[in-house]
């Protein structure tokens, strides 16, 4: 079943943006924070400064901007194209027509393989993550959002309120199954709390079930009053969280940006009927994360190599500098100490020398040529040799 594109109206994205921080919000609609960003400033929805909700848990008063009054020719919706559509705008940009034939012919067996999936109505022969998560999730008390969750690694990540339990763990228990049929494998336990964990064509995605959560103004009570009245510092809750019953299938996967990774209920639609659609796209974005991994690898070896190379041109070009330097240095003190030799021979040319003091100066003068000349790199080899 396709899915069908949201329409965000200006004034009630206003009230969720001021009632749940973005980076929550963007991920119900299945977008990033910066792409509510985009939408929020193409409606001209202004939005909490850095900080703000920070400062809000320490209770801490911060002003709610305006909703500015909508203008002439503003738009009031924004329409949310569904993931199918983004994932054919990426596809196409990445030009899928050229696409490896090996990911086209495995992305093709992926879709032939593809088969309706059927959750049953009631939760029977659990799998035994499915049957540990529920067992668990039962004796926890919802949390300020009205949710359950579990916080141990060994359990799924379900998110739900206590009524929609029941039904994300008959989902949870039918994506897993699925997976094992078709020689995958699902696992729990990898990162510091719940996760569950696809092993996939050497991928691990990490995907969540949750359920979208709403907030409306709190109503401060009387007994609200009466305490705030007489401790300040006591101040009743700004929101009120409601489960909505809406469920979200999300993958958590970097890679393979552009490929669909989040499956919602919708007006009309359920995650039911999108299973096997999860079920292909899970697959896909595993065998595009594995590539992509695999083309960095290349790259960052290329990148190794080529630091390498320079490293040792490099490493050569400051070899040679000193050697000519070095010989350079040589030559000069060569030519300094056979200049003095010559002037020595001149000097004592013109003196009356005994025999003796001649056999000593002639010795003397055959030392000091020789070492001139040791020292002397052009008459000690071809100075190209190493």
């Amino acid at each position: 079943m396709a899915e069908e594109p949201v329409i965000l109206n200006r004034a009630d994205l206003y009230e969720q943006v001021w009632s749940t921080p973005m980076i929550h919000l963007a991920a119900q609609y299945g977008l990033s924070d910066v792409g509510l960003r985009k939408i929020c400033k193409k409606l001209n929805v202004p939005t909490p400064p850095a900080g703000y909700w920070a400062k809000l848990q320490f209770k801490k008063k911060e002003k709610k901007l305006p909703l500015p009054p909508l203008k002439y020719g503003d738009r009031e919706t924004y329409e949310l194209k569904p993931r199918q559509e983004y994932e054919a705008q990426a596809l196409k940009g990445k030009d899928a027509a050229n696409l490896d034939p090996k990911i086209a012919a495995l992305f093709a067996d992926v879709e032939k393989a593809s088969k309706p999936i059927i959750v049953p109505e009631r939760l029977t022969s659990p799998h035994p993550l499915v049957k540990m998560t529920l067992d668990v999730l039962e004796k926890e008390k919802p949390d300020k959002y009205g949710v359950l969750r579990a916080w141990r690694q060994k359990y799924l990540n379900v998110r739900v309120s206590p009524s929609s339990l029941k039904r994300a763990l008959r989902i949870m228990d039918a994506i897993i199954k699925t997976f094992e049929e078709r020689s995958y494998k699902v696992e729990v336990g990898k990162g510091e709390g719940p996760g569950t964990y696809l092993l996939i064509h050497d991928s691990t995605l990490n995907f969540e079930l949750t359920e979208k959560i709403n907030s409306v103004s709190h109503v401060p009570t009387t007994a609200e009053i009466e305490k705030q009245k007489k401790y300040s510092w006591e101040k009743p809750p700004l929101y009120d969280f409601r489960p909505s019953g809406l469920l979200t299938l999300k993958i958590d996967e970097y890679n393979a940006q552009g490929y669909r990774k989040s499956w919602a209920d919708g007006k009309t639609q359920r995650i039911e009927d999108l299973l096997d659609d999860f079920i292909v796209g899970a697959i896909k974005v595993a065998i595009i994360a594995k590539e992509e991994r695999l083309e960095r690898d290349r790259q960052w070896a290329e990148e190794n190599r080529l630091r390498a190379e320079r490293e040792a041109q490099r490493h050569a070009a400051e070899k040679f500098i000193k050697e000519l330097e070095d010989k350079a240095q040589a030559w000069a003190k060569s030519q300094q100490i056979q200049a003095f030799i010559e002037n020595m021979e001149k000097e004592y040319a013109e003196r009356a020398l005994s025999p003796e003091d001649q056999v000593k100066l002639k010795d003397w003068l055959a030392k000091a040529k020789r070492y001139a000349d040791w020292l002397n790199p052009i008459t000690r080899g071809f100075p190209f040799e190493e």
